[in-house]
């Protein structure tokens, strides 16, 4: 039973303090309480007593074992974005947690593929897209090649598993005030020693791509794809 349950957040560090006086302004009656700092250890046991309790992704790595003894009516992630890598401490850790609701709350559910969504909602609802490995045979290997039928089809499937539980919100929904985004693209023409030089990076960096691809696959090569990319 869920109920009567404290509420758990958990954001990254520099918004500890932001979520505290957004509960204060919104919610004044509700008690709440920031696990942050040495002195945090405290009031572990007093956890119960409170409505919402606030701490980061920083300290829940080292602190997982002892937030594991409660259970809570909600846990809500902020910038939820950090657990888009399913292998790092981060996912691994809130993923231990015992809750009745999840929430998540992100402005880039995707940054790099769809395996940063399947992270996300293996925390959400765990079991809802598959084991990873099916999730990948499904929609991450379709997907990661655009434009023909199965990448469609993958595409359309995947959206329609996830639009039933996603909110989304545009700037124009929260921020009407802003006026409308402006776009200025600016010309910067190359001369011929410069494009020399960059036709030589370019191509270099082409050559050694496609070496490391072919040795070791894509997903071990963003690294070196990006530094060519900057």
């Amino acid at each position: 039973d869920y109920r009567g349950k404290p509420a758990l957040v958990i954001c990254p560090t520099s918004l500890v303090d932001n979520w505290v006086r957004e509960a204060a302004q919104f919610t004044p009656n509700m008690k709440v309480l920031a696990m942050k700092g040495g002195d945090r250890h405290d009031n572990f046991d007093s956890i119960p007593e409170y409505n919402l309790v606030i701490t980061s992704y920083a300290l829940i790595r080292r602190d997982v074992e002892h937030y594991r003894k409660f259970v809570f009516s909600a846990i809500i992630l902020d910038e939820a974005q950090n657990i888009k890598n399913r292998a790092t401490q981060n996912a691994t850790a809130v993923k231990l947690l015992n809750g009745g609701n999840h929430f998540v709350l992100t402005g880039t559910p995707m940054e790099n593929s769809v395996a940063d969504l399947w992270s996300i909602m293996d925390f959400l609802m765990p079991g809802y897209l598959g084991h990873y490995d099916e999730f990948k045979a499904n929609y991450e290997i379709p997907l990661a090649v655009p434009g023909d039928t199965i990448y469609e089809t993958a595409q359309i499937k995947l959206r329609r598993k996830l639009h039933p539980f996603l909110l989304r919100r545009k700037k124009i929904d929260v921020a009407k005030d802003l006026p409308p985004k402006m776009v200025k693209i600016s010309w910067c023409s190359l001369s011929q020693d410069q494009r020399t030089v960059y036709d030589k990076i370019m191509n270099a960096s082409r050559d050694e791509i496609r070496s490391i691809v072919q040795k070791d696959g894509f997903e071990k090569s963003r690294m070196v794809i990006l530094s060519a990319l900057l």
